[in-house]
């Protein structure tokens, strides 16, 4: 398993609080932006900053919650925006649901200064995503995908050893477009 350095995480509202709070408890250290910051981030561990731009300046890997295109437009491209701060090897999984055409323009611009963005989803409601029973679906390269795994199975499963049966592979895809797919351990070999 890859050692995780602080991780940043940008949007604390539903989702993200369940995420910062999985990812607090296990000992991470997590290092925060959201436009309504949650009292109970900091109170839990968490290190809230003043803007995105700080979260991609302070960690290698962010994962971002955002609500719609208006906040991605804001967190991205503002002028203390994530994309003023992403360093060179640096990775964006974005969580959120946005139509395909602005997903692969975030991944052009994030291309653009060295990081790479990852398309990820989340399957669940908060209560689920903390009972563990929610899913984080990753779609990108392996490479980096294998990278936020870590991370994602502190949030998504309860027991430090996930089953063994599920297993994270790719294939690959054309004009930036994602294909995720995840499979049963027996069926990797087929789908790489």
């Amino acid at each position: 398993m890859a050692k995780l350095d602080a991780i940043g995480l940008i949007g604390i509202g539903n989702i993200g609080s369940v995420i910062a709070e999985k990812l607090l408890k296990s000992g991470r250290t997590v290092i925060g932006y959201s436009k309504l910051m949650p009292p109970e981030f900091a109170k839990t561990g968490g290190t809230p900053v003043a803007s995105p731009k700080v979260v991609a300046s302070a960690a290698s890997l962010i994962l971002s919650c955002l609500p719609d295109e208006a906040a991605a437009q804001e967190v991205y491209y503002g002028s203390d925006g994530l994309l003023s701060g992403l360093r060179p090897g640096g990775t964006v999984l974005d969580l959120a649901s946005y139509p395909l055409a602005f997903k692969r323009d975030l991944a052009g611009a994030v291309e653009a200064t060295g990081a790479t963005l990852l398309d990820g989803e989340v399957s669940g409601t908060p209560d689920m995503l903390r009972a563990g029973s929610g899913s984080i679906f990753l779609s990108g390269d392996l490479q980096n995908c294998e990278r936020c795994l870590p991370a994602c199975r502190l949030v998504r499963f309860t027991r430090l050893r996930p089953p063994k049966r599920w297993l994270l592979a790719s294939r690959p895809a054309s004009n930036r477009s994602c294909s995720p797919v995840c499979c049963r351990r027996d069926q990797a070999a087929r789908n790489s």
